[in-house]
């Protein structure tokens, strides 16, 4: 299965010209499943449960733009990809990019939202992958997430601190290293919700082929433990994502740094010739 990467898509590169991919079915989510496990990663607090009476979160440690490019693979074929971000205090955008090259896009994700109390509040979240499209929005008053995936229009019930899956690499950014674990509720790939706990873990060195890194890992699991979500930040390099791992029903995300930039200036990149490890 899949990964992110980076090259817009021509128009005779298109996600069609690509092999199909599996027809493995969707992560189950809060409104296919029993209702207790929507709430079985509960081993946390939910850190907005009381927003207006928390103070902020360290904003500054969330680079106002950022670049990070991926080399990942799919189906044994290099696939290479993209996230770029940019938030002002007030609000914020993102995107994730994934290309086979030669055969063209095969992901993309894109997410918008502002920030309340020093903390990203999604608003909306697309993606598209392998030609299958999925829309997802956050109620104002933080209730409920509406979707559309594969034509079908649902309501699932948040039922406390909802983001997608691109704020959520930058909403751990911003946690203090004695954070205890805490509970949000997610939107990951091809439309997937679930309520996770995540967990985070003292800094420890990593090779990626950007280069060796001093790296905090959050991991966040869910969905009786069918969903694991982790993700490096880098110390060195200003808390740039440089490794995100999704694993789930349709298989395991592997995206690895191999190029870094923020707020303008290039602080990592791959020698030229590093392939996918």
């Amino acid at each position: 299965m899949p990964s992110p990467m980076s090259r817009p898509a021509t128009e005779t590169e298109s996600a069609a010209s690509l092999p199909p991919a599996p027809d493995v079915p969707l992560s189950p989510t809060p409104d296919e499943v029993a209702t207790p496990d929507v709430a079985e990663a509960g081993n946390g607090t939910n850190p907005l449960a009381q927003a207006p009476a928390e103070p902020p979160l360290n904003l500054e440690a969330w680079p106002q733009q950022g670049r990070v490019r991926y080399q990942s693979s799919y189906w044994g074929m290099p696939v290479e990809g993209e996230q770029r971000w940019s938030h002002d205090g007030a609000r914020f955008n993102a995107s994730l990019t994934g290309t086979v090259p030669v055969k063209g896009e095969l992901l993309r994700q894109a997410a918008t939202g502002h920030i309340s109390g020093g903390r990203p509040v999604s608003e909306q979240f697309s993606e598209t992958f392998n030609r299958n499209q999925f829309e997802t929005q956050f109620a104002s008053d933080g209730s409920k997430l509406i979707q559309v995936r594969k034509g079908a229009l649902r309501e699932v019930p948040t039922e406390g601190y909802a983001l997608d899956m691109l704020a959520l690499t930058h909403f751990v950014a911003m946690q203090p290293p004695d954070v205890p674990a805490f509970d949000v509720m997610v939107v990951t790939f091809r439309g997937s919700i679930s309520r996770v706990t995540v967990q985070q873990f003292p800094a420890a060195e990593i090779e990626l082929p950007a280069g060796k890194t001093m790296a905090r890992r959050f991991h966040a699991m869910g969905n009786k433990g069918r969903l694991k979500i982790d993700v490096w930040l880098s110390s060195d390099w200003r808390n740039a994502p440089v490794r995100i791992r999704v694993e789930d029903d349709g298989g395991a995300y592997d995206l690895k740094a191999d190029e870094v930039e923020i707020d303008g200036a290039l602080l990592a990149k791959a020698p030229i010739g590093s392939g996918v490890d």
